[in-house]
């Protein structure tokens, strides 16, 4: 591992079931698999998600799968993403659309201020894959 390889924090931020995961440094498909086995946790647990991508130094195709991964595994709790004021995550959210998917916040701050029933500024609701239900 070098200087610029990706770590991951996972916190419980307070009592009513709030999760933060902050990426570092620079992910790819290599780091990928940690970020799952790190945050597998917090999809169970959690009532409201933030990730941070502010300090994330470089995101991949493979990490932007794992976000979109990350809502399927949440169920019906809320994940907000944080991508700071001058950071590669402003460009990636920007480039592939999950801006319009998830609510996106420049700070830690506001987004841990934010009414965790905000909707996205042009939400865009995910098709239905056919995954049988108790009902079905």
């Amino acid at each position: 591992m070098t200087a610029t390889d990706g770590t991951v924090t996972v916190r419980h931020v307070d009592g009513n079931g709030t999760w933060l995961v902050a990426l570092h440094g620079e992910h790819d498909a290599f780091t990928v698999p940690h970020l799952a086995e790190r945050t597998e946790v917090v999809w169970s647990r959690s009532t409201h998600a933030i990730i941070d991508l502010s300090d994330a130094q470089f995101i991949d195709s493979s990490v932007i799968g794992w976000v979109l991964r990350a809502r399927t595994h949440a169920d019906a709790r809320r994940i907000v993403l944080v991508e700071g004021s001058a950071s590669i995550a402003n460009r990636v959210l920007d480039v592939t659309g999950l801006r319009d998917i998830f609510p996106c916040y420049p700070c830690l701050e506001d987004a841990l201020g934010a009414d965790p029933h905000d909707e996205p500024h042009g939400a865009v609701v995910l098709p239905d894959r056919g995954i049988p239900t108790a009902d079905s």
